[in-house]
């Protein structure tokens, strides 16, 4: 039985790949060595082998024996461990996550500029309008100061008119 270290350590092949001679199948790798259709039954050569499904997980001695077995696994796997699967695993899942934690600081960004122009807009709009209320108080102003002119050199012109008419008596 191996413990968690060594589990770790066991160098299998991966993509997975489960050995597989004379086929139907049978639930796991344990039923088959149970069952003597395991991986070093298959290889005891002092045993006589039976027509029925011989199985077992690939691993080092698989990927690096000589026949058909061997060819088969290192053409289409690679060697490596646990531990090296589970780093590879951690290492995709935190790229992932700083992935999605840059593209989230991306649109917060793209929202905050959005925020700005919108809030830039409204104060250049309230600008406008405090603008246009001066211009036009401002007109109001001039008019009615242009009015009271008006009035007021209307009233000199009659006064001058008056005196005129009284100097002639």
């Amino acid at each position: 039985m191996l413990n968690r270290f060594m589990m770790t350590q066991l160098e299998i092949v991966v993509p997975w790949m489960v050995v597989v001679a004379n086929i139907p199948v049978q639930s796991n790798e344990e039923d088959f060595e149970a069952n003597k259709h395991g991986r070093k039954d298959w290889y005891d050569d002092k045993r006589g082998k039976d027509n029925n499904l011989y199985a077992w997980i690939a691993r080092d001695e698989d990927y690096n024996c000589n026949g058909v077995v061997g060819d088969y696994v290192r053409k289409h796997g690679v060697l490596t461990t646990l531990s090296e699967i589970i780093d590879k695993k951690i290492e995709e899942f935190w790229e992932h996550v700083r992935t999605m934690v840059e593209e989230h600081e991306k649109r917060l960004k793209s929202e905050e500029k959005k925020c700005i122009i919108d809030d830039f807009d409204m104060m250049i709009e309230k600008l406008d309008m405090i603008i246009n209320r001066y211009n036009s108080e401002h007109k109001m102003m001039q008019e009615k100061v242009n009015k009271q002119l008006k009035s007021e050199q209307k009233k000199k012109k009659m006064v001058i008119i008056k005196t005129s008419l009284f100097a002639n008596f």
